[in-house]
């Protein structure tokens, strides 16, 4: 082989392998979640099956067969690419009696270790021939590693933040996978002596490139995208009493819910199918300045749109550039009122300089929280973006027999950074908890007025009547309780850890 084929193989490689690991991880998300469960899984498998591939890859070299080998490994991996969005689904099972990690581990090794085994047995053969072809003995390892590194930094970016953006998972797998294979195809007709063998296979290819379209083509949802940030669906359903259900999902965990199909007064009205944006369209009708309002977190628009309702102009700060399109195009949000921003919620509080009436933190990527957004230096840094009177609204998930009690976690962490707090405790075990800061005293459960209340809370007497029920400050919380609650700092956040048991209970459930 030629050094030119030899270090476009090497560059092949090191694509390669980058391509399959982050394919890999964000085919686990809708089984698994976008939490360190995921990636932990995913660069152990990793590292774990390049090992083994190494190993065999040097042991194959002894056999004088190098060449010929890598041909028949890269058409293997280059089938298995394109079959990963199917065999995704094949393999991978989640049991409610399994542990979410052990099961997590064990789908990697399923869906990753093929072909990166396969991957890993490339690098000492390429070495053993460009030693043999093209006489680089003293430094054809280090060639081969640099090229190799080359190759995987620069997938890494286009492949990562362009790529499964723009397009998902599915097409970029199928198109890589044949564009691999066609390569190997013209490289193997040189150096191979089993032409017809390598047709057949080239047939595969091919045929199994077609099969993976057809299929992707196939969906019960109304929109589907599989891209860097997780796999959303917008899915429909209509109930016993005739409703229509529209549902977004991130992952397999729903985040916004939305009855399309109620009318008041003989017009449609997006009407969230859950509590919590009704309570905090409620706290927020209390605050005298409805001027400026700042929404951390958009997903369908239900809260953005409650909180246009109520008069106040919005920025909406959303790190995934879908959700725009989704709010406008499935859940008819009017964006007119609401200037939508594509950034990480952290980094914008950190570069704004803005002053805010509300703040509502409502963050939530499949079951996943952003826990760096919770802690004491964030906190604090939501300060200065508050009006004198300004009040922050944050929307919780968590368990209530969780052992730690995260959401106490939270609460200790807001008073400890100056603010007064009050919080909704649910009876139920799986609930949203609301907090409402003010560096001022708070005393909005004085000031609720029923007409101040938007119509779709009016509307449904069974939530109107919940809106205020059993929030407490700290004088009402159990003392041990808050006595034994951490507080989150950025060096230690840990609110992963402290839901552990909750999101482990959604992402068991959310694939039954």
């Amino acid at each position: 082989m030629s050094v030119r084929i030899l270090v476009f193989l090497t560059f092949l490689e090191g694509v390669s392998v980058l391509f399959v690991e982050l394919l890999g991880g964000k085919l686990l998300t809708p089984f698994y979640g976008n939490s360190l469960v995921v990636w932990t899984s995913t660069l152990g498998v990793t590292m774990s099956s390049l090992m083994i591939g190494y190993f065999l890859g040097g042991k194959l070299c002894t056999k004088n067969r190098a060449k010929e080998y890598m041909i028949w490994l890269l058409l293997l991996i280059s089938l298995w690419i394109i079959s990963m969005p199917r065999l995704a689904e094949v393999l991978i099972s989640i049991k409610s009696d399994s542990s979410i990690y052990w099961s997590s581990i064990s789908s990697c090794l399923k869906l990753l270790s093929v072909p990166l085994v396969a991957l890993g047995c490339l690098p000492p053969m390429l070495v053993q021939v460009a030693s043999t072809d093209v006489k680089l003995s003293g430094k054809v390892t280090g060639y081969i590693f640099a090229v190799s590194t080359i190759g995987g930094a620069m997938s890494a970016f286009i492949i990562g933040l362009i790529i499964f953006e723009k397009y998902g998972v599915t097409m970029p797998s199928i198109f890589y996978g044949v564009v691999l294979g066609l390569i190997t195809l013209v490289i193997g007709w040189k150096n191979s002596s089993k032409k017809a063998l390598l047709i057949i296979i080239s047939l595969s290819l091919f045929a199994n490139a077609a099969y993976m379209f057809s299929l992707s083509s196939e969906s019960t949802s109304i929109y589907r995208s599989d891209g860097l940030l997780g796999q959303i669906k917008v899915e429909d359903e209509r109930t016993s009493e005739g409703a229509e259900i529209r549902t977004l999902t991130i992952n397999g965990i729903a985040q916004t819910k939305e009855n399309i199909s109620l009318k008041i007064s003989g017009k449609g009205v997006n009407y969230s199918d859950w509590l919590y944006p009704h309570v905090i369209s409620a706290i927020a009708s209390t605050n005298e300045n409805r001027t400026q309002a700042l929404l951390l977190g958009f997903g369908g628009g239900s809260v953005g749109h409650e909180l246009s309702m109520l008069g106040y102009r919005i920025d909406a700060v959303e790190i995934d550039r879908r959700f725009e399109k989704i709010a406008l195009d499935y859940y008819f949000y009017d964006f007119s009122n609401t200037n939508f921003i594509v950034e990480d919620a952290r980094y914008f509080l950190n570069a704004n300089h803005k002053k805010y009436d509300l703040i509502v933190i409502d963050l939530l990527s499949g079951e996943v929280q952003p826990d760096y957004v919770f802690t004491v230096e964030c906190f604090e840094k939501m300060k200065s973006s508050l009006t004198e009177k300004g009040m922050i609204i944050i929307n919780y998930q968590s368990n209530k027999s969780e052992p730690k009690k995260p959401y106490l976690t939270i609460f200790k962490t807001l008073i400890f950074s100056g603010y007064d707090v009050k919080v909704s405790e649910s009876e139920n075990s799986l609930a949203d908890y609301i907090f409402v800061a003010s560096l001022t005293k708070l005393d909005f459960d004085q000031i609720l007025k029923y007409q101040k209340i938007n119509p779709c809370c009016r509307f449904m007497k069974s939530y109107s009547s919940k809106l205020f029920i059993d929030f407490k400050s700290k004088e009402n919380l159990n003392r041990e309780d808050y006595k034994n609650a951490l507080i989150l700092t950025d060096d230690r956040p840990r609110l992963d850890l402290l839901n552990k048991e909750t999101i482990k209970f959604w992402r068991t459930h959310a694939n039954k």
